[in-house]
């Protein structure tokens, strides 16, 4: 772990399958954090599954659509998890 900047944070971080999200997620939990990892799109419980293979703290990943507040609700339990 690089360190231990967000020791103790949960961070949930959109757009998580690709690109900036991905990144976002990698150092969240190279920093931490523990994290939960959503997008809309599938791709995003493969970076789930390598961050967990190269040691990296994700609580999980979830379907998300950004959109819908019932999605949020249920993002919401997880995090009192």
């Amino acid at each position: 772990m690089a360190g231990d900047r967000l020791a103790g944070k949960v961070a949930i971080v959109t757009g998580a399958a690709t690109g900036i999200g991905a990144a976002t997620v990698a150092d969240f939990c190279r920093h931490g954090a523990r994290t939960i990892a959503t997008d809309i799109n599938e791709p995003g419980e493969k970076l789930a599954e390598t961050l967990l293979e190269h040691g990296e703290e994700v609580v999980r990943f979830e379907l998300l659509d950004v959109r819908l507040p019932e999605a949020w609700q249920r993002v919401g339990r997880i995090t009192r998890c």
